[in-house]
């Protein structure tokens, strides 16, 4: 339904939870803490030690050793771009090994006048004040919200520098759009109508840029480096502790996480299948309605899941608001991350040194 997480919350408050629920690892550790999930790992003890599934999608689903969710696919923010206007400067294509830096001096190169009358016409990149969007370039640079033990890691000066330079795009190198050149518009549309270079997206942007017909563009992973990775998103099925149906709620899970209906979810492009037999598979990989999945897989056995906590969300919500002055030029990151109340509120939600 509308609101599907908002009403998942007072379901689960109310005592009236589904058998089966359809999550990502987002929402994951919030109900995961209150013990509101079985452990299947009894029921999939062959899948999980056949590796049926790629290692990061169970790993979002796990504590402890023991696996509550099984994976239905996985998603990273990859990077789409235009062909067209690579050629139109006689620039190379982005390859595999690109790196942070390379993707902002792009996005700068291509950021063009194309009728020579001072306004921009093709911007070089779109860039979010959500977390999904700027996470990547911390963590391509070693950085976290939360380290690997839970405490506040985005406040440090590392991490300060980084969305400093992200919040920059649009406020100094005038790279990215600003929110007025939207009118209305969303990111994806702007690429479609060939007003961006580049689109920092994911899998599910895939099925609508598929309809594409005036310009040339394919996909590219996220610039990472040895010691950096890619942010795991993934979604699956968990089984409610309190079902009063748990052989049947197994049995449902088993059926939607199966090679047949994996296969049958992944047919529309929507998604990246967390089973490795159908993302290494020639239907996947060789799909003629969708560019360059070898891309995604590539994200995929690149990324890890990150450390999160079960108040994820509020964070990201106070983050939202508190960054924004940062991200409209009113303000810098620095400042705004040294707000004692700011800093407070955050360490509230989780562990502070």
């Amino acid at each position: 339904p509308a609101n599907y997480f908002s009403k998942l919350h007072l379901y689960f408050a109310a005592k009236m939870e589904p058998d089966v629920i359809f999550l990502n690892n987002l929402i994951f550790p919030k109900y995961l803490e209150a013990d509101l999930f079985e452990d299947l790992t009894p029921y999939f003890k062959e899948e999980i030690k056949n590796e049926t599934f790629f290692k990061n999608t169970i790993d979002a689903f796990s504590k402890d050793g023991k696996v509550y969710a099984i994976p239905r696919d996985i998603s990273n923010v990859v990077i789409y771009y235009n062909k067209n206007v690579f050629d139109k400067l006689h620039l190379s294509y982005p390859k595999e090994n690109w790196t942070v830096d390379e993707l902002y001096e792009l996005s700068k190169k291509l950021t063009l006048d194309t009728n020579k009358d001072g306004v921009t016409d093709i911007w070089g990149i779109n860039r979010s004040n959500k977390m999904i969007y700027w996470q990547p370039f911390l963590t391509v640079e070693g950085e976290k919200v939360l380290d690997k033990d839970g405490y506040l890691a985005i406040n440090s000066q590392n991490s300060i520098k980084i969305l400093q330079r992200y919040a920059e795009l649009v406020t100094r190198d005038l790279a990215a759009p600003p929110d007025n050149v939207l009118a209305g518009k969303t990111y994806a549309q702007m690429f479609m109508n060939g007003e961006l270079a580049f689109f920092a997206g994911g899998r599910w942007n895939m099925p609508q840029f598929s309809r594409i017909k005036d310009f040339e563009w394919d996909v590219i992973n996220f610039p990472q480096s040895k010691t950096s990775f890619i942010p795991a998103d993934a979604s699956g099925w968990a089984v409610a502790k309190r079902s009063k149906s748990k052989e049947n709620a197994v049995k449902l899970v088993k059926f939607l996480s199966s090679n047949h209906s994996i296969a049958k979810f992944t047919k529309s492009g929507l998604i990246t299948p967390a089973r490795k037999d159908i993302a290494q598979s020639d239907s996947f990989l060789n799909n003629p309605k969708n560019k360059n999945n070898q891309a995604f897989l590539y994200a995929t056995q690149h990324s890890k899941p990150q450390k999160l906590n079960g108040n994820i969300k509020e964070m990201e919500d106070i983050l939202l608001r508190a960054l924004e002055p940062a991200f409209n030029g009113n303000e810098t990151v620095e400042k705004i991350m040294h707000n004692k109340a700011l800093i407070q509120d955050l360490c509230d939600l989780s562990k502070c040194k």
